[in-house]
């Protein structure tokens, strides 16, 4: 794993997935939680079963907060420069 930038608790559950998945994290500048993004997207609707081929249960815990971490920080950004104009 050589995207340091990515959340270690990420790295931490989502081995497998960036070994398999995304080309073993040696891709920098954010692609390999974009990789792990497009997974939990991809599993998303999906059977328990049918989900746990493409992305285990912890790692798309972890990427799906993750995800929703980064919505609440860009609607607060939003927020305060619309605060800033009016």
């Amino acid at each position: 794993m050589k995207d340091y930038s990515i959340n270690p608790e990420i790295v931490a559950k989502c081995d497998v997935e960036i070994q398999k998945h995304c080309n073993k994290g040696t891709v920098k500048e954010g692609k390999t939680i974009d990789c792990l993004m497009d997974l939990a997207e991809e599993s998303e609707g999906k059977e328990n079963e049918e989900r746990k081929d493409i992305i285990r249960p912890q790692c798309f815990r972890a990427v799906s907060y993750k995800k929703r971490e980064a919505i609440k920080m860009l609607f607060f950004a939003i927020m305060f420069k619309l605060s800033l104009i009016f």
